[in-house]
């Protein structure tokens, strides 16, 4: 094929021109790949993979796609997300653009599973956003809720009931609040993002007594 090629562009050489523009121009349908919940990181047959070129760091946090140290619980998937958070701000995260806004309506919940080191009782915020927010004013929605346990895998429910559908980015802040140290305490383990709604089974709320919104 090589051999062929350099004979045609030797030959003809339009056609150099043609073949450089096929080899070296990226291929966007096939390179680009819509993003939407849910997300579980996981490296699926056409070799996507939600990952780090998906994310945007902020603030102190850095996030990665690893393989998952804790197939244990309720997850024992092979791959995870990964925040670090290392010195910077109290808000230190990382935050991913969907394809579509995020609708409310009938699905009120979005839900994650967890993994930390980090002490029972610390604050999770995630923030819906424009991708435009800063030149907008930072019109977003904003939700808390509190970890129930430590070195264990857990389900966390953000409740967005009365967001407007406005939005598609979701910044991820974990121990919100903290400035980060980049010790295990600081680091977060997280997967199967879904935007879902509660079956009449569900008991929610946050269980920690000293929690403002117990």
């Amino acid at each position: 094929l090589t051999f062929f090629i350099s004979y045609i562009c030797l030959k003809y050489p339009l056609m150099k021109t043609i073949f450089y523009i096929f080899l070296f121009t990226p291929i966007f349908g096939l390179s680009q790949q819509e993003i939407d919940l849910p997300i579980d990181f996981e490296l699926y047959d056409n070799l996507f993979q939600v990952d780090s070129n998906n994310f945007s760091d902020f603030n102190g946090g850095s996030f990665s796609v690893i393989n998952n140290p804790f197939q244990i619980g309720i997850n024992t998937s092979k791959w995870v997300g990964k925040i670090v958070r290392n010195g910077g701000d109290m808000w230190a995260g990382s935050k991913i653009q969907l394809n579509e806004n995020l609708n409310f309506t009938s699905n009120n919940l979005i839900t994650l599973k967890i993994y930390t080191q980090a002490p029972v009782g610390t604050q999770v915020r995630l923030k819906i956003e424009d991708p435009n927010y800063i030149d907008l004013g930072d019109p977003c929605f904003e939700v808390d809720t509190w970890t129930t346990v430590t070195n264990e895998w857990e389900t966390l429910s953000f409740d967005f009931i009365n967001s407007p559908p406005l939005f598609n980015n979701i910044a991820f802040m974990f121990d919100f609040n903290i400035i980060g140290d980049g010790s295990e305490q600081s680091i977060f383990y997280f997967d199967d993002i879904q935007h879902t709604n509660l079956s009449t089974t569900d008991i929610y709320g946050c269980t920690y007594e000293i929690a403002c919104n117990y």
